[in-house]
């Protein structure tokens, strides 16, 4: 999972010799790792990322998911809402953590590729995956069901932005 990239299951099972089980396996990619369309992605918090970053990263990784398609000015429009991606923090008050323009341009190239619909993520749907390991889609999908909860308020922001679609140079 080198720098975050996504990584289909196929290639991370050929890593590892058939002794250790295909559930072994799910049990280890659980605790460092989320399921994204298919493939795994390294969890956030195992990265050296800002929290800000982190949060934004999590919140990308939800769209990517949920509607495969993603649009970096409505990225942007979502994370500029005043409080949204940080909190203040500092003696006088200044703010830290906030997300800007060039984390979330960094976390599109991690993870994405630009596509004419817009950003898409960087491998291939595995479709295969929730029908072969169903029980493993299910967990994964419980954990999606808890992030889209708790991103309401910038998902909002999110989807009240218009699509653009030359908004992806």
């Amino acid at each position: 999972m080198h720098s975050g990239w996504p990584i289909p299951f196929s290639l991370l099972r050929a890593q590892f010799p058939d002794s250790i089980s295909d559930d072994t396996l799910f049990v280890a990619l659980g605790s460092c790792a989320v399921l994204v369309r298919g493939n795994f992605c390294l969890a956030s918090r195992l990265l050296a990322l800002p929290p800000a970053m982190a949060n934004a990263r999590n919140f990308l990784l939800l769209l990517f998911q949920s509607m495969r398609v993603v649009h970096r000015e409505r990225l942007m429009h979502a994370f500029a809402a005043e409080g949204i991606g940080g909190q203040l923090s500092g003696t006088n008050g200044e703010r830290r953590g906030t997300v800007t323009p060039t984390m979330i341009e960094i976390l599109l190239e991690q993870l994405g590729k630009k596509t004419e619909e817009g950003w898409v993520l960087k491998v291939d749907d595995d479709i295969g995956f929730g029908e072969k390991y169903s029980e493993t889609m299910l967990l994964h999908m419980q954990y999606w069901a808890r992030l889209l909860e708790h991103y309401q308020p910038l998902l909002r922001r999110y989807r009240e932005q218009p699509v653009v679609r030359m908004d992806e140079t």
